[in-house]
């Protein structure tokens, strides 16, 4: 996420709309106790519109840029420097979390959702580009179409290296397939080992220095 926001792009991207107010607001304090406090309101300001953004959770506070953290702590009443009390584990934040996940309509990705946008990136993505970069972003594209919640950059790093190696499979199977049995045959003899020593794998007899080879020796005339 950038770190520098003018004041119409904070206006416009980190601005609470009615409804969620209500939910900053609301506080819910007899599920979790403390919940109207200046900090923890603050941080679920920071998750709700960080998540809006970035289709995922900041993974700590020095992920949020501070002048959205100033802009929504004067919306909300309450002082910026608070936002340093909001705890990144625990209850409170995993509260936070499910909160923000109920209002906005996504879901944590499980392993068959994280498979299935796997299997799309070999299908639509990898026959356009290959690179690391680009497959992440689209990951996470996918994850935000299908109102899921990305997993780890870790877990991510993953199902990106097994659809490069499951799309170098099926291109290579595709090739093979199209080539004349022919030349599949010819291919597959080269991959073959012959034993040491075998027939076909032993050396013709080498001719000895200075004289003419075995085969000459036996036609020479003798007097």
């Amino acid at each position: 996420m950038k770190r520098h926001w003018t004041p119409a792009e904070l206006r416009e991207h980190w601005s609470l709309r009615p409804p969620e107010r209500a939910l900053v607001d609301e506080g819910r304090a007899e599920i979790a106790p403390g919940a109207r406090d200046a900090h923890t309101r603050l941080g679920l300001a920071c998750l709700l519109k960080a998540f809006q953004l970035e289709g995922r959770f900041p993974r700590g506070r020095a992920e949020v840029p501070a002048p959205a953290v100033a802009h929504l702590a004067h919306q909300l009443g309450v002082p910026a420097a608070s936002f340093v009390r909001y705890a990144w584990d625990g209850r409170m934040v995993s509260y936070h979390r499910a909160a923000v996940r109920a209002f906005l309509g996504v879901r944590e990705a499980t392993v068959a959702d994280q498979q299935g946008v796997t299997e799309w990136l070999v299908a639509h993505e990898l026959p356009q580009t290959q690179h690391p970069d680009a497959l992440r972003a689209a990951f996470h594209d996918r994850c935000r179409a299908l109102g899921l919640e990305p997993p780890t950059p870790d877990r991510i790093e993953r199902h990106v290296r097994t659809a490069l190696a499951a799309y170098d499979q099926q291109l290579c199977a595709l090739v093979l397939r199209r080539l004349p049995l022919e030349t599949q045959a010819r291919l597959d003899a080269l991959l073959e080992v012959v034993p040491a020593g075998s027939a076909q794998g032993a050396p013709a007899a080498a001719a000895p220095p200075g004289g003419p080879g075995p085969a000459l020796d036996r036609q020479r005339p003798r007097w």
